[in-house]
């Protein structure tokens, strides 16, 4: 970063938030605006105060503390019951899904349309009618008679 160029103070705020109060953690090119801000900000005061509790507490040691015994217990038995119940309602709407059916319709939508508009995809002549058509025996008597 050049003398020249001054980061915004939304870009200053976005790198309090970032890196935290600690200005050892600043990217060196920004830590003379983010003291200068800081020294002539209101606002960026209050950010930085803000900054530096957030530090606090995330370097705060958490203790932890043992489950209970039963815990343990009443999870594998809550597990064991939900893994035995089979057969229930749930069980048949995972079989009967609306997802195949949605695919089957939209094959019988296509075949309709294809069906439909097939004579005069592959007879563009409309001297035909459907009966000379349908009652000729191969593909090449259709072409034969254009």
């Amino acid at each position: 970063m050049t003398n020249t160029e001054h980061p915004s103070e939304q870009r200053l705020q976005e790198l309090l938030e970032i890196y935290g109060a600690n200005k050892a953690r600043w990217p060196a090119p920004y830590v003379e605006p983010l003291e200068l801000w800081l020294k002539n900000s209101i606002h960026a005061r209050e950010l930085y105060k803000q900054a530096k509790e957030i530090d606090r507490r995330l370097n705060t040691k958490f203790e932890t503390y043992p489950a209970p015994a039963y815990l343990l217990g009443a999870v594998l038995a809550n597990a064991q019951a939900l893994q035995s119940t089979s057969g229930s309602w749930r069980d048949l709407l995972q079989i009967f899904s609306l997802k195949p059916l949605g695919g089957l319709m939209a094959a019988a939508l296509l075949g309709i349309f294809l069906g439909w508009y097939s004579p005069n995809i592959m007879l563009p002549n409309a001297d035909l009618n459907f009966d000379e058509v349908s009652l000729s025996d191969t593909v090449l008597e259709w072409e034969a008679d254009g």
